[in-house]
């Protein structure tokens, strides 16, 4: 759920047996030229071991709660608020298994142990 909701707001529900983790970031263009929401980076899960899910992006609007990262772009010190969702089975959530984040940023890779 968007953390603004007005009279109109798009909201991402899991379906059923599916959970969603949340990466919820502030983003600042540093550079001089803009950049495009699709660009800031990709997160993956990565659980129990080798089950792996992708998230997609998605920028904070106050009109509509969310929108598409493909249509939205950062202007040169501007910062966003944007989530990135990964689509994943309820039992990700429900089991003590190991579980963590694996960011590219940059082509650098970091990586954040929920788990």
């Amino acid at each position: 759920m968007p953390e603004e909701k007005g009279y109109f707001y798009t909201h991402y529900a899991a379906d059923s047996g599916q959970v969603y983790i949340d990466v919820s970031v502030n983003v600042k263009n540093t550079q001089k030229q803009i950049l495009s929401c699709t660009d800031v980076m990709t997160v993956k899960a990565d659980y129990n071991d080798g089950y792996t899910y992708t998230a997609f992006p998605v920028v904070e609007d106050s009109n509509t709660g969310f929108t598409y990262a493909s249509i939205v772009s950062i202007d040169p010190l501007e910062t966003k608020g944007m989530h990135f969702l990964i689509d994943c089975p309820q039992e990700v959530e429900e089991t003590g298994n190991p579980l963590f984040l694996e960011f590219l940023v940059e082509k650098e890779k970091y990586a954040y142990t929920i788990r």
